[in-house]
């Protein structure tokens, strides 16, 4: 666990890894030592100060802690030997903590299972529900909480911990007041719009994330702002907790720097909040604008934070290889290869370690001498460039009986080399490779070679400027692969025409495609695609079950006689491959690619790619079949990329590029590296239905009613551009 407030950089293979907290970053260099010459940046821990807390580790039991039954003192701690744990509805422990008045704190804990934490100042609670994964006595996470809050006039306040729905452990409670927290007025709307401008659909809701209120936006034009002071030319972030989909920003000199998103809303009782996080610079200003706004559906918001972002010196660190002193497994291994040949130094086929499982995982242990801090685990995959692997790292210290997981995924699948794996950092003697699956599907695991390594401060690093290379400007747009113009004239040159019909945004429908073009459809400036346009006018129409516009292709069968509908059993993919241009200006959402099902089984839009702002994501049937998968977050308008939907048997799988390369490596079997992947399976959903087809082009998610006073204008439009696409069908 990793808890230096500092930053560092270490060095290994010619690479610079500049780390801070959860941070990290690589540069380019062949020095093999840096000094003390950059920084990065950091939460401005150094203006932090820690607030005593009697016991807060519960070292010492409930000494100083006032306790509620059911809490007792557990011996699965985050760190130490012990941990508080609540098993029934009424469990709770509390503290009187002596604080300033009138100054911003933030308190944190670790919590497994779930739990709940807060404060409780001059009779106000300030909570925050939350935990790590709980698997068994012998195999759980902590997940960090925090709390931020005001001592407002109070000098004594109580932190606790109580039950919430399940069994929770809790341990190492920390207070800090942070100078860097920027005063907001009423930031939890505990005082209604106190501090606060209103305009329009905006009122207070009793359902807070924490305390008893939260704004609430209902309807088109909502907004509640604050001016807050702050230094120019300094880094900050604003953050703030949305239930619904809202918008969240601060606008400086004028210009609006915005985030959307926002945690699911099932009803007004059941609901998530989720944290959505604006960064910005304050350039030559003192005085800016935060807020939050309508986005196209109701939302609330709760717990606006400010921060300044500062900058540390960077340390210099050095990566030393560990030494194992003995290797083993749980009796799965090939006699012929056994565990010993992973810490032979030798990568080699013949040299590996062998083992078969049958519905089961193939668990590889290591020893060390004693206890020492891991930072990187290093594995070399037998057969590695022809199958991934599916994979967890677990640690054992020697003084405790409980594994720890510090690291989660999957290997790259395109190489035998030795791949470096930036766990959890960890005290540990024992380290334990937990393989899980491959993509070959087979009960085989092969490893050729495992190594350890740590971080130590290098004192001994020489104070000079390194060369360092210049940053690669990484804006996908500037390195998208080129494309050829072309010669075409009408859509229908540059696809099978008869295979497909489609609907326009005035909701007519057309099925003869041959040399039709018209506004909304038409062929680009480059003659090598295809243009579907969907401005939002008054005048739209619509499908039948649809309230939004589109200019859209609809699968057929492949002579045009008919609309096709196909299960999914056997095989079916489509390829396309297209660029998203344009967004509507209220709402800003579009879907490019979809997957239709049965409506009268609930299915709908089974699996549809969706871009809301510049997340880019998979949705299901709105979440109703299956949660989103996010694909990117930062997807910049015009990019071009690739996608493939393959359904087979079921298995809903979907690869993803902007190299160009896609296309070539699905139809030569090598299209793994662009597999698109939920946790650490290699499908998306996994569900059978039937009456299926596929959806090319541009179903625009607003309309006339969304985009409010925006309708008709000309800069208002959904727009996709599409350069290739395919379909293939398979019993």
């Amino acid at each position: 666990m990793f808890f230096c407030f500092k930053s560092h950089l270490s060095i290994r293979n010619g690479i610079y890894k500049i780390i801070n907290m959860e941070t990290t970053m690589q540069l380019k260099t062949q020095l093999r030592y840096t000094a003390l010459f950059a920084a990065v940046l950091s939460m401005g821990a150094a203006n932090a100060a820690t607030i005593e807390i009697n016991n807060p580790g519960f070292e010492d039991g409930f000494n100083y802690w006032e306790v509620k039954a059911p809490a007792v003192v557990s011996s699965h701690a985050n760190t130490g030997s012990s941990a508080a744990k609540i098993t029934g509805d009424i469990g709770k422990f509390e503290q009187d903590v002596q604080v300033k008045a009138n100054t911003n704190y933030q308190l944190t804990a670790y919590v497994s299972g779930t739990g709940k934490i807060g404060v409780t100042v001059d009779g106000e609670r300030f909570r925050r529900t939350g935990g790590g994964e709980y698997i068994s006595e012998s195999e759980y996470e902590y997940e960090k909480l925090t709390v931020y809050f005001n001592s407002g006039s109070e000098t004594t306040i109580t932190i606790w911990g109580n039950y919430y729905g399940d069994i929770a452990r809790f341990d190492d409670f920390v207070l800090t007041t942070d100078e860097d927290l920027v005063d907001i007025a009423n930031p939890g709307f505990e005082d209604s719009f106190s501090n606060w401008k209103i305009k329009n659909s905006a009122v207070i809701s009793g359902y807070g994330r924490t305390g008893l209120k939260a704004a609430k936006i209902t309807d088109v034009g909502g907004e509640f702002t604050q001016e807050v002071g702050v230094e120019a030319n300094t880094d900050y972030e604003l953050t703030a907790y949305i239930s619904g989909t809202g918008k969240l920003g601060a606008t400086v000199n004028g210009e609006r720097i915005r985030k959307t998103g926002g945690g699911e809303y099932i009803s007004e009782t059941e609901h998530e909040y989720e944290k959505v996080t604006v960064n910005f610079n304050s350039g030559s200003e003192t005085l800016i604008t935060i807020w939050g706004n309508y986005y196209g559906a109701i939302a609330r918001f709760d717990d606006f934070v400010l921060k300044r972002i500062k900058t540390e010196p960077v340390v210099a660190m050095t990566t030393n290889e560990l030494t194992f002193s003995s290797v083993y497994d749980d009796g799965i291994g090939h006699v012929n290869f056994p565990a010993v040949n992973v810490i032979d130094d030798d990568t080699s086929w013949p040299s590996r370690w062998a083992a078969q499982t049958i519905d089961s995982d193939a668990n590889l242990m290591l020893a060390l001498e004693e206890d020492t801090n891991v930072t990187e685990v290093g594995i070399a995959w037998g057969a590695g460039e022809l199958k991934s692997h599916s994979f967890q790292i677990w640690t054992l210290a020697s003084t405790s009986d409980i594994w720890t997981r510090v690291y989660d995924g999957v290997s790259s699948g395109v190489t035998t080399d030795m791949e470096f794996y930036d766990i959890t950092d960890i005290s540990a003697q024992v380290i334990r490779i937990k393989v899980t699956a491959n993509s070959a599907g087979t009960d085989w695991t092969d490893i050729t070679e495992v190594k350890a390594f740590t971080e130590v401060e290098d004192e001994n690093a020489v104070v000079e400027d390194p060369v360092v290379e210049e940053p690669v400007d990484e804006d996908p747009v500037d390195e998208q692969p080129t494309l050829e113009p072309g010669n075409a004239k009408y859509p229908s040159d540059l696809f099978n025409y008869e295979q497909w019909k489609i609907t326009y945004p005035d909701g007519d429908e057309v099925k003869d495609l041959y040399k039709e073009e018209n506004e909304y459809f038409y062929v680009n400036e480059d003659k090598n695609g295809i243009v579907f346009y969907a401005p939002v006018r008054d005048s739209n129409g619509t499908t039948k079950n649809s309230h939004y516009i589109r200019s859209e292709l609809r699968e057929r069968t492949e002579d045009g006689d008919s609309d096709i509908y196909w299960t999914t059993d056997g095989t079916h993919v489509a390829y396309v491959k297209q660029a998203i241009t344009h967004l509507p200006i209220v709402k800003p959402h579009l879907v490019a690619t979809q997957i239709h099902g049965n409506k009268d089984d609930g299915i709908d839009d089974a699996m549809v790619l969706r871009l809301e702002e510049e997340k880019l994501f998979l949705s299901f049937n709105g979440g109703k079949l299956h949660d989103d998968v996010t694909i990117k977050t930062d997807y910049k308008l015009g990019t071009v990329h690739e996608v493939i939907f393959e359904v087979i048997n079921g298995k809903h799988r979907v690869y993803y590029s902007e190299d160009g390369g896609l296309n070539a490596a699905y139809q030569s079997g090598n299209a793994y590296k662009y597999l698109v992947k939920d946790g650490s399976k290699d499908y998306v959903m996994d569900l059978d239905y039937d009456k299926s087809y596929f959806k090319i082009g541009n179903y625009t998610q607003s309309n006339a009613d969304k985009e409010g006073d925006y309708t008709d204008d000309k800069d208002n439009y959904g727009e996709v551009e599409v350069y290739d696409f395919w379909v293939d069908h398979k019993d």
